[in-house]
């Protein structure tokens, strides 16, 4: 990796920039709850974790908004089984839009200020839909970004290289001026390498075979290892 050259920093959304709050398990049983259906946090916990990677292991091809909600529908459905209603889903998937429902890491808009104040032009690039730029603007934290770029927008998703290609082509940029930012070994730090990107994994450990100067423990650890990172390149 080259960080001299790194013009522009990529985010993924969800784990990186923010978390559920606080936790899927909690708010889906609160609306459950709310509307005579009672299943425990931590069986939809459960639950939500094996239908959503489930669901994730085979891309339905084109993305937009239409296939992603119907995607999330089929995955509720397996959650509820009987359970199941129209009126649930929809009353999850419009909770699930609104910003106080996702709490930012730690230190975040510090950090974000501090990279802009060095030049970065900041981007967001992420499996979502368009329920997104509600929670940005929600959490104040839409102003941060330069560019947010979704896959139903895109219509390509994460771990897909092309997305990433596809966003280096809209903005104009050469691969080695971008890094990328995510907590996905698969979605995230793979394939945004293979797209020719540098590329940085968010973790709470390093993962076996990685090398410790390509894990961040901390988003507000961003600033200062770029800073390191570039200073030792111009000496």
């Amino acid at each position: 990796m080259s960080f001299n050259s790194i013009r522009t920093i990529s985010f993924d959304a969800t784990g990186t920039l923010f978390d559920p709050f606080p936790s899927i398990g909690a708010i889906y049983s609160e609306v459950l709850q709310n509307h005579g259906v009672f299943m425990t946090e931590p069986e939809l916990e459960m639950r939500f974790m094996a239908e959503f990677h489930k669901s994730r292991m085979h891309s339905p091809g084109t993305i937009n908004e239409s296939v992603e909600r119907e995607r999330w529908t089929e995955v509720v459905q397996a959650i509820l089984g009987n359970e199941y209603q129209d009126a649930l889903f929809e009353m999850l998937w419009k909770t699930m839009g609104e910003g106080y429902r996702w709490k930012p890491k730690p230190r975040l808009k510090r950090t974000l200020q501090a990279l802009k104040d060095e030049g970065f032009r900041l981007i967001i690039v992420s499996n979502w839909d368009q329920r997104l730029y509600g929670i940005l603007e929600n959490l104040k934290l839409r102003d941060f970004f330069d560019g947010v770029f979704i896959s139903t927008e895109l219509g390509m998703e994460k771990p897909s290289v092309s997305i990433y290609h596809k966003v280096a082509e809209l903005l104009g940029a050469t691969p080695s001026s971008l890094l990328h930012l995510g907590n996905s070994m698969s979605n995230d730090f793979t394939p945004s390498l293979r797209a020719g990107w540098n590329s940085l994994l968010l973790h709470n450990r390093i993962p076996h075979g990685m090398e410790p100067g390509t894990v961040l423990g901390s988003i507000d650890q961003l600033p200062e290892v770029l800073k390191s990172e570039q200073a030792n390149h111009s000496t």
